[in-house]
């Protein structure tokens, strides 16, 4: 049976569940702090944000998330085990060309990498929801989330037998995260604006946000029922009059 676990100590990216990644918001070495306008890190918040709801919708561990621009990334979306900086571990491309080859080859059983499936799955879904997310609540096209792109079809490519399939999953992944994402406006708003004056925020501290967002959208939802019946009482008492 092939053994697809991992040491997290010795790769340093969220490539499996528990590890850590970084993610680049724009394309060209992303955006340096001296060139960002408030609008640049509006939509820098906002995609870091994105991941961050996805990932934890989906169950996913978060260590952190961080919007200061630094060592090429705009901003930064990591897992538990982050270290300050990605040293001695190989990318996600040419770890996930080292994890193909322990695949199932065509004609064997798939169970032993049932979990891996599960989190390309889950991966991709994180990732695409940076972008899927800033077409969603931002006017104008999101930028190009160069890293995320290469990450995704690395993923893929492990649980794809064809560069047009792993397109398609990659294509049912931005679907999955846009429904996640259409109906939790009211947690990513936010989160973002949070995210704008602090900068740097715990996973623990984004829990503490999607919490209070989720409770005052149960409490405004609560009140609006409320003010419904009220309505329509006030209507019945008027045609019965």
């Amino acid at each position: 049976m092939t053994d697809l676990r991992f040491d997290e100590r010795r790769v340093p990216t969220r490539v499996e569940p528990q590890a850590a990644i970084a993610e680049i918001v724009v394309g060209d070495g992303g955006r340096e702090a001296v060139t960002r306008t408030a609008a640049d890190d509006m939509r820098v918040a906002l995609h870091e944000s994105n991941h961050a709801v996805v990932g934890r919708l989906l169950g996913q561990p978060l260590g952190g998330v961080n919007i200061n621009a630094s060592d090429g990334f705009s901003g930064l979306c990591w897992g538990p085990t982050f270290q300050s900086k990605f040293t001695g571990g190989p990318s996600p491309s040419s770890l996930c060309a080292q994890i193909g080859r322990m695949m199932p080859a065509p004609g064997e059983s798939r169970n032993s990498a049932a979990d891996m499936f599960l989190h390309v799955h889950n991966r991709c879904t994180e990732l695409v929801a940076g972008s899927v997310g800033g077409a969603l609540f931002l006017p104008g096209l999101p930028w190009d989330a160069v890293d995320d792109r290469a990450q995704e079809r690395a993923l893929a490519s492990l649980i794809c037998s064809s560069p047009e399939a792993a397109k398609a999953f990659i294509d049912f992944c931005a679907i999955e995260a846009a429904a996640l994402l259409r109906p939790r406006e009211h947690i990513v708003r936010p989160l973002t604006k949070t995210l704008l004056i602090r900068r740097t925020m715990t996973g623990a501290e984004v829990d503490t946000i999607i919490a209070a967002a989720v409770s005052a959208k149960s409490a405004e939802d609560e009140r609006q029922r409320r003010a419904d019946w009220e309505t329509r009482r006030a209507s019945a008492v008027r045609a019965s009059a």
